[in-house]
């Protein structure tokens, strides 16, 4: 399981693309390192990024990257992302 208490996020100053695993970890009241990232700085910080992009989740010594991959991974380790892959129908 994601160690909460040493994860970090890094994206630009901004919601975007990495708005949906911020939103699943304080739904999960999970701590976090919001790290965010300036565009003056990027290019320096790029350098560091897994394939030179974000978002990024940093666990530990590991650097994650994928906007989609992220959100999905969190919303399966916090009980989010539902027992089937079908939209389940109320009524």
């Amino acid at each position: 399981m994601a160690d909460s208490n040493n994860m970090k996020i890094h994206y630009f100053d901004e919601g975007g693309r990495a708005e949906v695993s911020r939103l699943v970890l304080v739904w999960a009241g999970k701590y976090f390192d919001d790290i965010r990232i300036s565009f003056q700085d990027w290019p320096n910080v790029k350098q560091t990024m897994p394939l030179g992009q974000v978002p990024v989740l940093e666990m530990g010594s590991h650097k994650y990257p994928q906007s989609l991959a992220i959100a999905a991974y969190l919303a399966r380790e916090y009980d989010l992302y539902g027992p089937t892959n079908l939209v389940l129908k109320l009524m």
